[in-house]
Order: structure tokens, then C-alpha cells, then sequence
């Protein structure tokens, strides 16, 4: 379930980007850190979130990271700037390597 939410959203913001640049009046350089962001920070907390998950408990991370994930994904949901919407993407991303 938890790789699922974090495979998912890929797939939602793709979807959503016209409404995005729309909403929060986003050039398309705004579009594509929209989604790079995330997989950059992604990726480069996937190593410090591993150390964590073996000091402290694979579920205990889990759960931690699936609540901050459920946090950037609503904050995302309500943001009204891009950089908003952009801060909402990086938590995520910190949070997606410890869902996954």
C-alpha cells in the first residue's frame, strides 16, 4: 500500500498539471520542477532515510514517513502559490523513500 501512494502520485500530478498551470498560474518551467523536484529530493534521501529505517525500525519509518507524506500531499492540495505547491513536493519527497 505504501509504495502505491508513493508510485501514484507520478501518475496524479501528470494528470494534473494543466489544472496546475491554470490554478497556480505556472509557466512550464514551474511544471517540470513540479515533478523534478520531487525526484530529486526523492533520490537523495533515499540513503539517510535507509540509515534511519535500520537504527530505528523499519515500521516505525514507515509510518513516520507515510504521515508526512499524507501532510505534503494535502498541503500540495491547498497551496495557492507555486512555491508553495513546490515546498509540499520536497516533503513528500523526504517522505517517499521511508514509504517505499
Amino acid at each position: 500500500m505504501a509504495v502505491l501512494a508513493v508510485g501514484l502520485d507520478g501518475t496524479v500530478l501528470s494528470v494534473a498539471l494543466p489544472t496546475l498551470s491554470k490554478a497556480l498560474k505556472a509557466s512550464e518551467s514551474d511544471l517540470q520542477w513540479f515533478t523534478s523536484i520531487y525526484l530529486l529530493v526523492l533520490a537523495a534521501s533515499m540513503l539517510p532515510v535507509g540509515i534511519l529505517g535500520d537504527r530505528y525500525g523499519k515500521k516505525k519509518v514507515l509510518l513516520i514517513s507515510l504521515a508526512f507524506f499524507g501532510l505534503g500531499s494535502a498541503a500540495s492540495g491547498y497551496s495557492t502559490s507555486v512555491w508553495e505547491f513546490m515546498a509540499a513536493r520536497v516533503l513528500m519527497g523526504i517522505a517517499g523513500p521511508g514509504s517505499s
